[in-house]
């Protein structure tokens, strides 16, 4: 329950950290607007209810596993704990530098750093998840963040 109530938390704070940033964005990026609308626009006419589902229950737990359960966790190990949660955070946000978005760039550096850094403090895995697929779904599905 303690990991569920965690990961529920930081959910809420990374949400409102992205609201703070929706807020700043236009004055520090211009096109930002865009931007963020061009990602929106990636899931325009899908039910939002598959949605969802599809970040809450796969897309969310996917990520969590392979970023900070296999690859941060590795990185730690083999360079030591802030060394590799660096790396796993200029990995995560490199690999959507193909989407020639700077904004989904930028949010994956923050949302990256963000659950990085509660893995190197709690290490828990289900923490990450909830916290992942809560967000993620309430950010693209439930309280879209835009205009």
């Amino acid at each position: 329950m303690r990991s569920f109530s965690l990961g529920f938390l930081s959910a809420v704070v990374l949400y409102f950290l992205f609201y703070a940033g929706h807020l700043l964005a236009p004055y520090i990026l211009p096109g930002a607007k865009t931007q963020v609308g061009g990602i929106y626009f990636l899931g325009e006419g899908t039910s939002k209810v598959l949605i969802f589902l599809l970040l809450f229950f796969i897309t969310g737990p996917g990520e969590e596993v392979f970023w900070r359960g296999f690859l941060q966790d590795h990185l730690m190990k083999k360079w030591g704990d802030f060394q590799g949660f660096v790396l796993a955070i200029f990995i995560y946000a490199g690999v959507h530098v193909f989407s020639f978005n700077p904004m989904l760039i930028l949010a994956a550096l923050v949302a990256g750093t963000f659950w990085g850094l509660l893995y190197l403090w709690k290490r828990d895995l289900l923490a990450q998840i909830t916290s992942h697929s809560f967000w993620s779904a309430v950010i693209f599905a439930v309280a879209p963040i835009q205009g």
